[in-house]
């Protein structure tokens, strides 16, 4: 795919953010459109991230003056960011406060997504997180009466999480990791991540009792997750760096075996195979190791959708009807997915999911 100079600067300034130890050379020989970056990196999630990158260019003098940003875009460009630190701190004070209440209860909180794959980050803080996920390892409607009991407000309309709202910030408590309404091998794959959870983790977000899972349980999580979002959404660079830094931290401690079964079983392969050629050819990963997870076939057309493809479904202030219905239109607008990379019948995937919202609305994994 030739990117377009706006994109290829955002990927330079973002492989500059993601590896501090490599040099990212330059050679800019026009002015690079600051404002459409700018509004590129906000719209993808990675404002932060991608002012990072500018920065530590700009340190090392790789950014010439003539090629600079106008001061009015820097300071606006610094204020975001700053607002972004400030959003991150407050949430992490208020998820803090909250589950060391759980905590002190016996309640073990285990973060999904968010702060867990912030802490991969140089620069946590800079890693947007939108709310906290967290699973409470059996303990799901315990941990819903005692945020109440601390005078949060709790929702329990959806079966795989609540919503509780405490101090400013939204929480997601988990009773199921991910969606297993309509069938069986959705149902074994929940199993699974739970039993990788089942075992309490050393590892926590810094100054909590939040623990952070493992690798082996993030690369299973990320993937479903991401999916998910491609299928239903589309997918931000946002997620595109966590899978980035995921393998750039771990990829020597996964257990692929295990990983590779369980993607090839949910149809996941091709998902993950595409999402590792991006990152490689992309954000600098290595691709040592990691031959078998990547193919390029499909790269341009997901990369071309990440870009450009936003459906957003729960962002988008539609009522949950209106979010049903867009669940459904937004696969037949986009049914290549299927066809290309997760390689399932499109009918059928709506047919389940129209099946499963009207016949199992509490559903259960045994």
């Amino acid at each position: 795919m030739s990117l377009t100079p706006t994109v290829e600067v955002l990927f330079q300034l973002l492989r500059a953010a993601l590896h501090p130890e490599h040099r990212e050379e330059i050679a800019w020989h026009e002015m690079p459109d600051w404002t459409a970056i700018y509004r590129l990196a906000t719209a993808q999630g990675v404002t932060a991230i991608a002012w990072d990158g500018l920065q530590r260019l700009r340190s090392e003098g790789q950014v010439e003056s003539q090629y600079d940003l106008p001061r009015a875009l820097k300071l606006q460009w610094a204020m975001q960011v700053e607002q972004i630190e400030r959003r991150y701190e407050r949430q992490l004070a208020s998820a803090v406060e909250l589950t060391d209440y759980f905590a002190q209860n016996g309640v073990r909180t285990v973060v999904l997504k968010g702060f867990a794959i912030s802490a991969l980050y140089p620069k946590s803080n800079h890693r947007e997180c939108g709310d906290l996920d967290c699973f409470l390892c059996g303990d799901y409607e315990r941990g819903n009466q005692l945020a109440e009991k601390l005078g949060a407000k709790v929702e329990r309309d959806f079966y795989k999480h609540s919503h509780i709202e405490y101090r400013q910030l939204l929480v997601e408590n988990h009773q199921f990791c991910t969606a297993i309404r309509g069938g069986r091998e959705r149902k074994e794959f929940e199993k699974q991540l739970q039993h990788l959870l089942s075992t309490p983790s050393a590892q926590k977000v810094v100054g909590s009792a939040m623990e952070i899972p493992s690798a082996d349980f993030n690369a299973l999580f990320l993937t479903a997750h991401g999916m998910s979002h491609f299928i239903n959404e589309g997918l931000k660079l946002r997620h595109l760096c966590d899978w980035a830094l995921l393998l750039q931290h771990h990829a020597d401690t996964i257990d692929w075996p295990m990983f590779d079964r369980w993607i090839a079983r949910m149809s996941y392969d091709r998902f993950v195979q595409t999402m590792t050629a991006l990152v490689v050819s992309y954000l600098g990963v290595s691709a040592d190791g990691l031959e078998e997870r990547v193919d390029a076939r499909y790269s341009d057309r997901m990369l071309e959708d990440m870009l450009w493809g936003d459906r957003s479904i729960y962002n988008s202030g539609k009522s949950r009807l209106e979010q049903r219905w867009m669940l459904i239109t937004n696969r037949f607008r986009t049914h290549w997915k299927y066809r290309l990379i997760y390689r399932r019948s499109m009918v059928m995937d709506v047919m389940r999911m129209i099946y499963a919202y009207f016949f199992e609305k509490q559903p259960k994994l045994s």
